[in-house]
């Protein structure tokens, strides 16, 4: 019997590592799916944690654990006393920016392979202006990130 029979888990912001983790306790038969909450703020990525788990899903990190069992653990802040919310929001900003970096690079791609006409040229220089600053705000997501504690 596990020592978590009975319990209830909850996982905030529940992105990759949340789903390893939600993976590896079913996958042990640790818990039931029953037994576990998830929190995340983009309906598909709910949706997708409920169709392969089973497990509930919530949008509300408060929601998510509420009905947990926290043995007395503090649940409003990260190990960097940085409010859950906050945490939650740069890390889709990094993701966020992570994902517009690679559709710049493929639509910078598309525009070298394309005939140079005026349009095309114009095009181009706008993607690679926004790649720029794509690539600055990359640079300041993750300075955010380093300095409170988020590597």
């Amino acid at each position: 019997m596990s020592s978590l029979t009975n319990r209830t888990i909850a996982t905030v912001g529940s992105g990759v590592m949340a789903e390893a983790m939600i993976a590896g306790f079913l996958r042990a038969k640790l818990v039931e799916p029953s037994q576990i909450v998830a929190s995340h703020p983009r309906a598909e990525r709910r949706a997708a944690l409920e169709a392969t788990h089973g497990i509930r899903v919530v949008a509300s990190n408060t929601e998510a654990i509420e009905g947990a069992d926290d043995d007395g653990v503090e649940h409003t802040h990260t190990g960097s006393q940085l409010p859950i919310e906050v945490a939650e929001h740069v890390n889709i900003l990094d993701e966020s920016i992570d994902s517009l970096r690679a559709e710049m690079r493929a639509a910078s791609d598309e525009t070298a392979v394309m005939e140079q006409t005026e349009s095309v040229v114009v095009v181009a220089n706008a993607v690679s202006s926004a790649a720029e600053h794509i690539e600055r705000a990359r640079a300041a997501v993750r300075t955010l990130k380093a300095a409170i504690g988020m590597n």
